[in-house]
């Protein structure tokens, strides 16, 4: 069980500039659609290629 909350908790820490950015869009909008969650993500992978 260990194994899996520190995954989880690897996953999250990785991503979590983009759950941020996620959860501020989901603050303003009642209604999120993948037409506001695709240019975050897309932000985010952009940002990542970059820092590699």
């Amino acid at each position: 069980m260990a194994r899996y909350y520190m995954k989880t908790k690897q996953i999250l820490m990785q991503d979590r500039a983009f759950l941020e950015a996620l959860a501020d869009v989901v603050a303003d909008k009642k209604t999120v659609t993948y037409k506001d969650i695709a240019p975050i993500r897309e932000k985010f992978i952009a940002d990542q290629k970059n820092a590699a």
